[in-house]
């Protein structure tokens, strides 16, 4: 399980600094006085790879016994209980069964949709880290 482990929490590092990426060229893009044409190709491959590192983050912490997760790996670890409780992970969470994995309809009517610039100030670069090093204990 802990190489499986560490080879998602090595994707989504990955999808946080590509996320980082794209928002920078879709912001760009969407500038009054920029034309760029493959402004869509940009757009889908913002959201796919922001639903990726939701859906992935949030699968670290599922109860299912037949995933990989530190749900299963540890599930006592005062470190791991601790990252449970943050803010980040509970939106990522939160999103992954309400937009990502499944698709609530009336949070989207709302325009209830996860906030790119709230995952990229966050600190789930620090947690990924942290989830590294817990993994590499066990």
């Amino acid at each position: 399980m802990k190489g499986s482990l560490l080879y998602i929490l090595q994707n989504c590092q990955t999808a946080f600094e590509e996320l980082r990426r794209l928002n920078e060229e879709l912001a760009f893009a969407l500038k009054p006085d920029v034309k760029v044409e493959n402004i869509n190709r940009i757009g889908a491959l913002h959201r796919m790879t922001q639903d990726y590192l939701i859906v992935r983050v949030a699968g670290l912490f599922d109860n299912d016994r037949r995933t990989a997760s530190f749900q299963n790996l540890c599930p006592t670890d005062k470190e791991f209980l601790a990252i449970k409780e943050e803010a980040i992970i509970k939106y990522f969470i939160e999103f992954r069964h309400n937009f990502s994995a499944h698709l609530n309809l009336v949070r989207m009517q709302n325009d209830q949709n996860p906030e790119t610039l709230k995952i990229l100030s966050s600190n789930i670069v620090d947690i990924l880290q942290k989830l590294v090093q817990l993994a590499n204990t066990y």
